[in-house]
């Protein structure tokens, strides 16, 4: 091959190398995808009373009780928040009950069955166990505790005033606290 032709040839070959390598970088097998991060924020958590605990009239040395399901003297709390979330629920409760003008003090006690919790937002005297949690021990309430479906619990309270023979005459009255809050992160 004469040595000009040649010459063309391999400048030809140079070219089409030159070409191939720039035109069609290397491949490899390779895959990518793409993932999302996303959160949900809950419905911010409400609590409000409907009623409060109302012994009324009492008699000086004779005990009066209100039980969690007399739907006019029973505290009521009315919880609202994301459905079906699981919640913490802590009642803070007095131990007596304070006259408005002297500061005498008549015991107020709690016992172990007096509180309930409605996830169906009824009244304190139609719940029943298929409405939540019945006869609960208010110091320590149900752990597993749930806002309702329809985005509402009921805490319903009842309670018992114990005044002494000499109980001073006048108005008495105390604050329960109930606290809740989302479980999880």
């Amino acid at each position: 091959m004469p040595h000009k032709a040649r010459t063309a040839c391999l400048k030809l070959l140079l070219v089409i190398v030159v070409v191939v390598m720039t035109a069609a970088p290397a491949s490899f097998a390779q895959g990518t995808t793409n993932a999302q991060a996303t959160a949900t924020v809950l419905t911010a958590l409400s609590v409000t009373v409907n009623n409060n605990l109302v012994f009324g009239n009492v008699l000086q040395g004779v005990p009066k009780e209100i039980g969690p399901d007399d739907n006019d003297s029973t505290a009521q709390f009315v919880v609202t928040g994301q459905a079906s979330a699981s919640v913490s629920m802590v009642l803070t409760l007095p131990s007596y009950l304070s006259h408005t003008a002297s500061g005498d003090q008549m015991m107020l006690v709690f016992a172990s069955d007096q509180a309930v919790v409605d996830t169906n937002a009824t009244t304190p005297a139609s719940v029943t166990s298929g409405d939540g949690w019945l006869a609960q021990n208010p110091y320590s309430l149900p752990a597993g505790a749930v806002i309702g479906s329809g985005g509402q619990t009921n805490v319903y309270l009842g309670g018992k005033v114990i005044p002494e023979p000499n109980q001073e005459p006048g108005t008495y009255e105390a604050n329960i606290i109930l606290s809740v809050s989302y479980l999880g992160s």
